[in-house]
């Protein structure tokens, strides 16, 4: 129920996928603990996890941050579902939220009661190395993801 949908299946034809279902209850403490965090100053970087999912917003938080990322899909909570859909499900009321070391503490705090985890951390080798527990399922130099997206964003500046 958490990791459900994508737009990637409306492209291949995603028959008898599920839409993702909204619990409004949840969504608002979510987002009410994320507000708070940013609020007191927590949160460096937030990205939704709207079409793409994990996989995209963090190769966008990348791009952007120029910083690389290694990230660890079997921590995410949930059901255990294949590497693929962890990472690209589109579920709403998740995000990929940079908190630095010294205030994760305090950001779990604000987001106590809901599901929160510690999937990974930013990098300095500009490199984004994503895992499934043992497996590596992506192994990619930032540089590269960029130069994929500058060639499919018309207008996009590049960094």
């Amino acid at each position: 129920d958490e990791l459900a949908g994508s737009a990637f299946l409306g492209l291949v034809g995603g028959q008898g996928a599920e839409v993702p279902k909204c619990d409004p209850a949840s969504f608002a403490a979510k987002m009410e603990g994320l507000l708070a965090a940013i609020d007191q100053g927590l949160v460096l970087a937030c990205h939704d996890l709207a079409e793409g999912g994990l996989g995209v917003a963090i190769a966008e938080m990348a791009i952007g941050g120029e910083v690389g990322a290694k990230l660890d899909l079997a921590k995410l909570p949930g059901p255990d579902l294949p590497s693929e859909v962890r990472l690209f499900s589109e579920s709403n009321g998740r995000w990929l939220v940079e908190v630095a070391v010294a205030h994760a503490a305090a950001f779990e705090q604000a987001l106590a009661g809901t599901a929160t985890a510690r999937i990974g951390t930013t990098t300095e080798p500009r490199q984004l190395v994503i895992s499934d527990g043992e497996l590596v399922v992506v192994d990619v130099a930032v540089s590269e993801l960029a130069a994929a997206w500058t060639s499919f964003v018309p207008g996009y500046m590049g960094l």
